[in-house]
């Protein structure tokens, strides 16, 4: 029998054999059994069943009597939940006298036994939830490896929103939302943010790749700008944030200005993820963009943030795509 008492006086008793001994007070109350179950009286009005009182022979009785005076020195609550015990016995119609004293086990002593560990639980992050192919999934991963389907895609519930912005920022429904949400939490922080760039059509990457083409080169265009139908624009999840004041616009020293600062702090919280991080090129195939963001949903982005710089490729375990396939 092993009892210990918390640090409000609360009484814990183990029952480890036939006998169930409930001690208040250093007053004890012996032999409450129902068969083969012990009933257990403590000052929590718990019932407790135990693999020791399985091993416990059937009790000719089936009731005993707790008298007042064995009681006496029982704290209140206590004391009450023995006599209901009692009480309660009495009424199913139970036999009046108590069981012969030679029947009644006395006590054993016996070492105590360590409760096993309680095993962890860890939680896994489930990277099946949504499909990382199809075009119109939350999670779909774009990259030089992997071309939407169709090329031409266009994504439905396209919404324009009511933010500042250089080109019309339209995007998903959902991603219009948390952007929302992430721009009114920037401002009450004193960052002010303007979309420079989000949801562009095949025909319109088409443009802006060419653009880039013409200006330095397809080599060095390439590790900026997706060829049409690589572009994560067209999928209307993206979007291109610059600062108001328009210090270091698509470059990588926005990273380093208030506004990008703010965005590495706070943007997972609305479910946006850094796409292209500093010193992932050989993975992503594009270079650092700090102003490049991707909606993926709160718990993906939770999911992301916990390890830096990570890409979605190595999240969803695809290959490398630092260049096109020839």
């Amino acid at each position: 029998m092993k009892e210990s008492r918390d640090a409000v006086g609360h009484l814990e008793i183990d029952p480890t054999d036939g006998l169930t001994i409930a001690k208040s007070n250093d007053t004890l109350v012996r032999n409450l059994y129902l068969h083969d179950t012990i009933l257990l009286a403590s000052h929590r009005g718990q019932r407790i069943d135990t693999p020791a009182a399985a091993a416990v022979a059937p009790r000719p009785w089936k009731c005993w009597r707790v008298h007042e005076s064995a009681t006496a020195n029982l704290n209140g609550m206590f004391r009450s939940l023995v006599l209901f015990a009692a009480s309660s016995l009495v009424l199913a119609g139970c036999a009046a006298s108590a069981p012969p004293a030679s029947e009644i086990p006395a006590p054993t002593q016996q070492s105590a036994t360590t409760a096993p560990a309680p095993t962890a639980v860890v939680a896994v992050f489930d990277t099946t939830l949504h499909s990382i192919d199809e075009a119109d999934s939350l999670w779909v991963v774009v990259d030089k490896l992997r071309r939407l389907t169709p090329k031409r895609y266009v994504p439905n519930g396209l919404t324009t929103m009511d933010v500042p912005h250089v080109y019309t920022p339209v995007l998903r429904r959902d991603a219009a939302k948390a952007y929302r949400s992430l721009f009114r939490a920037a401002r009450r922080d004193g960052i002010d943010l303007v979309v420079q760039s989000s949801y562009r059509s095949y025909s319109a990457q088409v443009s802006v790749y060419n653009g880039w083409v013409a200006s330095i080169g397809r080599e060095a265009a390439d590790m900026q700008s997706a060829r049409p139908g690589y572009s994560e624009h067209q999928i209307g999840l993206s979007v291109d944030i610059a600062a108001a004041d328009r210090a270091c616009t698509i470059q990588a020293c926005f990273g380093k200005t208030p506004e990008g600062k703010w965005l590495m702090r706070n943007a997972p919280r609305f479910g946006w993820h850094l796409r292209y991080p500093r010193g992932k090129t050989s993975i992503t195939g594009y270079i650092y963009e700090p102003w490049h963001w991707r909606f993926v949903g709160v718990e993906l982005a939770a999911e992301l943030s916990l390890t830096p710089r990570i890409t979605l490729e190595e999240f969803f375990g695809l290959p490398a795509a630092p260049d096109y396939a020839r």
